[in-house]
């Protein structure tokens, strides 16, 4: 059994009865799937196109594969794999075996998975043969160099993993083996997945996600979104972060065809949008501005798209109007963190100034927000403060970490609320804006300035094709904002012109950044949000050797 750090019975039953937890898991819905419409497409990648009978055979083969390494029931297992047919069906078969499964990201290596390995202990590691330029199978024995108890499991493998377990698709179609007993699948109630965040310290946390919050997450989304079985869901974004389960639940929940693709550049998403008809796609803000800042946009048919959503980061209102005009669709979005479903997820219904504006939308069904003051207190609709959430869709805690769990929720329990760290308001409907986060606000000399405001204005500036606003320190008033800006069309942007646009803007003077650095992109996360910790120490290294 995979219990839930702060989850009781009675939390899960009072969930249960009203409605926003089942007894169906995910396996479930495949093998409905499979039962009613065997023959039709279920899951396509770049070299792959799978039918919901032959989705179901290779989760068995898998599963009957993996079933060899003789690992308990619980026992984790790191996948670090990239988007493919392979990883979404990887993921059922775990929980076919009773698996822990925990995703990291495929670009991670050394360094920070050391850290996640020490704190799990796990039975195994799932990887592809390579990625891009990497010998992810030396990455993994590495890892196994240092924890021998941990079975290499190669994908695809190459000649050289004699020493691995390979896995594939072919292979997993040819396997009679018989699959494990039935008491090794996951229940509806349990914790099946664990996902690395580090927040603001680079400290990893593995946040526990049960099987009903995965579901419910889904089933908010395609709600939102109008997700039906008629659509074809485009993954646009890293399976290994929030907006990657929303798509992979949203998949299982409406029975929709489900598209991925190597990589997220306009070249990879674009062919594929029009080759598979794609009409939601479920993507992040940085790789949203890339497809809707793309020339390559005048050579494909992307007519079929309905509706987009972006999820992990904020998203300008500038670059919600130049998709939507470029692409032909509604955008919605949402924010969120990996220990809670979405704080708010804008609907296709909504109305424009919403969709448009700077709010995230509603909490998802179920959900509960408020906003508090430093003493956690609620405050009145429109102040700002920090946001708070709690219901069936937050995570179930950190895994193995009862601490640290009481530490972000105040208490174990039903009387838990999550401290997003997000500052917010919410107005009298409900809809929620994000204001900045407290522990990346720049105090400049006592005058707050909130990275989330300047980039959304910066985002409008024609130059700009993303902004990321930094604190560096300054003797004199503690510290300063840094702009990074990612230059739109080729052309650099200088301090100067930042400063003109601003003023022209009407922004109190405080809030101007006193340097400006060119990157070609960002350190990102798995959900493709900026590592703001990581960029802050690019600039100041920059600094660094500009005084040398």
């Amino acid at each position: 059994m995979a219990p839930p750090t702060r989850f009781t019975a009675d939390m899960i039953e009072d969930w249960r009865r009203a409605g926003y937890w089942t007894d169906t898991t995910t396996l479930d819905l495949l093998e409905a799937h499979a039962a009613a419409r065997p023959d039709e497409i279920s899951i396509v990648d770049a070299r792959r196109r799978l039918t919901w009978r032959e989705a179901l055979a290779a989760v068995e083969g898998f599963a009957r594969t993996l079933a060899e390494m003789g690992l308990g029931r619980d026992t984790p297992v790191v996948l670090q794999l990239p988007n493919s047919v392979e990883e979404s069906l990887i993921r059922l078969a775990l929980k076919r075996l009773g698996l822990l499964a925990a995703y990291v990201p495929v670009v991670w290596r050394g360094a920070e998975l050391e850290a996640v390995v020490d704190l799990l202990k796990p039975g195994a590691m799932v990887v592809p043969g390579r990625f891009r330029d990497s010998d992810m199978v030396a990455l993994a024995r590495a890892v196994r160099a240092r924890h021998g108890a941990v079975n290499v499991v190669v994908v695809d493998p190459g000649a050289d993993a004699a020493d691995c377990i390979p896995v594939s698709l072919d292979a997993a179609a040819e396997s009679r083996t018989a699959v494990p007993g039935e008491d090794r699948r996951y229940g509806p109630h349990e914790v099946t997945k664990l996902v690395v965040t580090s927040g603001s310290t680079g400290t990893p946390k593995l946040v526990e996600r049960p099987e009903q919050q995965e579901l419910l997450w889904g089933k908010g989304v395609a709600s939102r979104m109008g997700v039906t079985g008629d659509d074809v869901i485009g993954g646009f974004v890293p399976m290994s972060g929030g907006p990657g389960y929303h798509a992979w639940s949203g998949w299982l929940l409406t029975g929709a065809r489900f598209v991925l693709t190597d990589g997220f550049a306009p070249a990879a998403l674009l062919p594929a949008v029009e080759r598979e008809r794609v009409s939601a796609v479920m993507t992040a803000p940085a790789i949203l501005a890339r497809l809707a800042d793309s020339p390559l946009l005048a050579d494909y048919d992307t007519s079929s798209l309905r509706v987009i959503r972006t999820g992990s980061a904020n998203l300008p209102p500038a670059v919600i109007e130049k998709a939507e005009e470029r692409l032909g669709c509604p955008v919605v979005k949402a924010g969120g963190a990996m220990e809670a479903c979405s704080f708010g997820q804008v609907g296709i219904d909504d109305p424009e100034e919403i969709r448009l504006g700077p709010s995230i939308g509603r909490v998802m069904d179920g959900g509960e927000i408020r906003v508090v003051d430093g003493a956690g207190e609620p405050l009145a609709a429109g102040e700002a403060g920090e946001l708070w959430i709690r219901g069936p869709a937050t995570a179930s805690g950190y895994f193995r970490d009862p601490q640290a769990t009481i530490e972000a929720w105040g208490t174990l329990g039903p009387e838990g609320w999550f401290r997003t760290g997000d500052v917010a308001t919410i107005d009298r409907d409900g809809y929620v804006t994000l204001v900045g986060r407290i522990k990346e606000t720049i105090n400049r000399g006592g005058m707050n300035v909130f990275p989330l405001e300047l980039e959304s204005i910066l985002a409008e500036h024609p130059k700009i094709l993303e902004a990321a606003v930094v604190g560096i320190p300054d003797g004199t008033l503690g510290e300063v904002p840094c702009l990074c800006a990612i230059a739109g069309g080729g052309d650099g942007i200088m301090l100067g012109e930042v400063t003109d646009f601003l003023q022209a803007r009407g922004l109190a003077r405080y809030k101007f950044p006193v340097r400006v650095e060119q990157f070609d992109d960002f350190p990102r996360g798995q959900t493709m949000r900026v590592n703001r910790r990581r960029l802050a120490e690019r600039v100041m290294a920059r600094m660094g050797e500009d005084s040398a």
